[in-house]
Parts: structure tokens; sequence; C-alpha cells
């Protein structure tokens, strides 16, 4: 299965045995659109096997609603984790 789903990953997040964290893109480009949104999957290889829930957050992320007017062009992403079943609220995964 994960032979299957490694090429849809647009990114992958390693958090390590120290609770270091590392980022890498995956090698092809991703596609994003404008005016409109995608779904993009990451993978999170959990190597602390830390058992908290991921958080998101991103300076260029947010409502547009109510923003402050000096802030308006910087927001150009909307991020949201899907945490909902069939998944666990907290990480878990298989050993590597």
């Amino acid at each position: 299965m994960q032979d299957g789903l490694d090429p849809l990953f647009a990114a992958s997040i390693t958090i390590g045995k120290g609770g270091s964290m590392s980022a890498h893109a995956a090698a092809k480009p991703i596609e994003l659109q404008e005016q409109g949104w995608r779904t993009h999957l990451i993978k999170v290889i959990n190597l602390a096997e830390q058992p908290e829930a991921l958080s998101e957050g991103n300076p260029n992320a947010g409502p547009l609603p109510n923003t402050p007017a000096d802030q308006v062009e910087r927001r150009w992403l909307d991020l949201k984790l899907y945490n909902s079943r069939p998944l666990k609220p907290g990480l878990g995964g298989l050993g590597a």
C-alpha cells in the first residue's frame, strides 16, 4: 500500500527520535490552482513515536475576513488538516 501512495505525496515530514523535524518536498512539481483548492497528501514519518496530534501553522495562511489591510496580500494559503474518521486523533504508524 505504501509503495502505491508514495508517488502521490506532496511532501514528507520526519519527526526524529529527539523531537527534531525535517521536511522534504516531492521530486515532482505540485500543481496549484488559483481561485480554487486542491488536496495534497503529506507523509509523516514518526521516528520519535510521538502520540500527539499534528497542528498546522503558516504566516501566509488564515481567513481573509477581518484581516488587517497590510496582511491581505500575504494571505494566499488555506491550510487545514484532515483528522476525522478513519484517522485517529493522534499520530501512530508503523516502525521504520
